[in-house]
C-alpha cells in the first residue's frame, strides 16, 4: 500500500529513515509543501518573495530533486538547524544543509561500529609505525629541501611517516585500519581518497620541486 504521508515525519526510526525519491509524486509535492509553509513559519516574505516571480510548479520540481537523496530525519534536522539562520536558505542551500547532516550521521555510525584495537593489533600498529618512519627517511632524504607541502600539510620529518604509508597502501598493501585512517588524518584526507590519488600528487610535487 502507498505511503500516503503528507508531512515531514517525527524522528521515530519507521518514518524516519523514508528517502524522498522513494515516495510518489504526490506525497513528494505534499512533503515539499509542509517544507515550504514551515520555512515560511521562520522566515515570512523572505523565504515567500524568492519565488513570487517563479512558477510554483517549478520550484518544487527543483527542490524535490534536490533534496531527493535523503530522509525524512536529514530533511528535518536540516530545517531545525535553519532556527539558528538569520537568511532564508534557497534549494541549493537547503540541500547542502542535508548533505552536512547525512556526513555528520555517516561519521557517527563510523565512529559507533569501529572496535578498540586488541593488543596484538596495537603492536603491529606500532611495528607499522616504526617501519613507517624507518621508510620515511628514503622518502625525504635530500638535504635542505624547501618545505614540502601535501594538501596544504607541512609534512616535515615528523609527519614524513603519512607518505611512507601512503606510499605502502598505494603498492597494494593491505594496511591494518589504523594505518589507513591515520595518514588521512594527518594529511587532511577522506575516505572517499585513495592512496593512488595521493601519491600521484606526491610525485607530481616532488617532480615540480
Amino acid at each position: 500500500m502507498e505511503n500516503t504521508q503528507t508531512s515531514l515525519p517525527n524522528s521515530r526510526e519507521a518514518t524516519g529513515k523514508i528517502v524522498l525519491k522513494t515516495l510518489s509524486t504526490e506525497t513528494q509535492n505534499a512533503w515539499i509543501e509542509r517544507l515550504f509553509e514551515r520555512l515560511a513559519g521562520l522566515y515570512g516574505n523572505e523565504f515567500l518573495g524568492k519565488y513570487k516571480e517563479v512558477s510554483p510548479t517549478k520550484v518544487k520540481e527543483t527542490w524535490i530533486e534536490l533534496l531527493a537523496p535523503y530522509t525524512a530525519n536529514q530533511i528535518s534536522r536540516a530545517l531545525s538547524d535553519c532556527k539558528h539562520m538569520k537568511r532564508a536558505p534557497n534549494a541549493p542551500e537547503f540541500a547542502e544543509m542535508c548533505r552536512q547532516v547525512w556526513t555528520d550521521e555517516r561519521d557517527t555510525e563510523h565512529k559507533e561500529n569501529v572496535k578498540p584495537l586488541t593488543n596484538e593489533e596495537k603492536a603491529r600498529w606500532q611495528q607499522a609505525q616504526a617501519k613507517a618512519l624507518s621508510d620515511a627517511e628514503q622518502l625525504t632524504s635530500k638535504p635542505k629541501e624547501k618545505p614540502f607541502y601535501v594538501n596544504g600539510v607541512h609534512v616535515d620529518k615528523y609527519k614524513a611517516w603519512t607518505l611512507a604509508l601512503v606510499k605502502r597502501e598505494a603498492d597494494g598493501e593491505v594496511l591494518e585500519m589504523a594505518s589507513t585512517n591515520a595518514w588521512r588524518e594527518v594529511l587532511g584526507y577522506d575516505s572517499s581518497t585513495t592512496a593512488k590519488e595521493v601519491m600521484a600528487v606526491v610525485d607530481k610535487l616532488r617532480s615540480a620541486a
